[in-house]
């Protein structure tokens, strides 16, 4: 049950380009000769080819995905329909795409996850955090800092990953064997268990908080502690609200707003249902989705660089007509304040 969100990229082949022992050899060349003006007094030759040599060995990290799913439980729609839509885009990130990966190609971002409800009133519905990039980035910190060459340092993540997804569908519990389970998937790499053992707590302790999540979100999904409804409206705007507050810690990223829902507002003193059926035409809803955003925003739209994904939307009781008119709404709302807008219907397609 995971989005597989990240927005993957790398770096353009070339045929002229050299292979990787010829860059090496090139490397090392270039270090036996910033080796020897040292000894002339040129010593920060030798840190700038270090420098030069670092950033060959190792790609960078892609920038942080950091993603908000928006979970619809209210009476128009299947609520358990609608899990089931983001359920695998949920599960592929918890189990180790969290953690990106800067050696494949294309390389793939570190991700955050977090899930919140469209209830009676938005506000209230509360925010689950599934996991945070930032041990992604904290793990390729330690991998650059440590391994000794790419050679190493490529299975090591690998090993990583693995860990991530095998000990999330683990029984272990104690932190301790948790280390050493890990240890074990990443395999030593030239490195003691004692060097491993700092990326080894980073995992675990980022599969604990998981965990600890996910059964936040079954235990409201079975047992919410609010009560149900569609404010749509709302939980767009606390999407937005906590997309802008992940930004404060990842000033450059990519910001994905997933909906799982009909988009069918019903909030009491809202009269969405009633006045886009009076709407008319496609090009009359559009126009009234532009006023609205208008007299919300005035002219600073909130969506400026965000991808909403639009999901399950066939998970609704409504009538294909309002189904259709909401849709025409909500994708001229979000593309006229600046987002990019996809519509599928499971993030199996996306």
């Amino acid at each position: 049950m995971i989005i597989n969100q990240a927005k993957e990229g790398g770096f353009a082949n070339s045929s002229r380009q050299a292979g990787p022992g010829k860059l090496r050899a090139l490397a090392l060349i270039a270090m036996a000769t910033a080796t020897a003006f040292t000894s002339t007094g040129c010593a920060p030759a030798v840190d700038s080819v270090k420098s030069l040599f670092v950033e060959e060995a190792f790609p960078s990290m892609p920038i942080p995905e950091i993603s908000t799913y928006i979970l619809d439980l209210s009476g128009s729609t299947y609520p358990l329909r609608q899990l089931k839509a983001l359920g695998s885009g949920i599960e592929e990130t918890i189990s180790g795409a969290s953690l990106g990966d800067p050696f494949r190609s294309p390389k793939r971002a570190p991700e955050s996850l977090s899930i919140q409800f469209i209830t009676a009133n938005s506000a209230n519905g509360g925010r689950i955090s599934l996991v945070s990039a930032n041990t992604g980035v904290q793990l390729y910190d330690w991998v650059r800092n440590t391994a000794p060459n790419i050679d190493q340092a490529k299975p090591l993540w690998a090993g990583f990953v693995r860990a991530r997804q095998e000990l999330s569908q683990s029984p272990v519990n104690d932190l301790a064997s948790c280390q050493t389970k890990a240890i074990e998937y990443f395999g030593q790499q030239g490195l003691s268990k004692l060097a491993l053992s700092e990326p080894a707590k980073l995992i675990c302790l980022d599969i604990a908080k998981t965990r600890t999540a996910l059964d936040q979100l079954n235990e409201f999904v079975t047992n919410p502690t609010v009560p149900m409804g569609s404010d749509v409206f709302g939980a767009v705007e606390m999407g937005i609200n906590n997309l802008k507050r992940a930004e404060m810690q990842y000033p450059i990223s990519n910001k994905v707003l997933v909906i799982a829902s009909d988009l069918i507002d019903q909030s009491p003193g809202r009269q969405f249902v009633k006045q886009i059926r009076n709407a008319g035409d496609d090009d009359s809803i559009c126009s009234w989705a532009k006023d609205e955003l208008a007299n919300k925003y005035g002219s600073d739209f909130p969506f400026q660089d965000l991808t909403v994904v639009l999901v399950g939307q066939s998970n609704s009781r409504a009538d294909l007509k309002l189904l259709s008119q909401v849709r025409k709404y909500w994708k001229c709302f979000f593309e006229h304040g600046g987002a990019s807008v996809i519509e599928t219907t499971d993030l199996n397609n996306y």
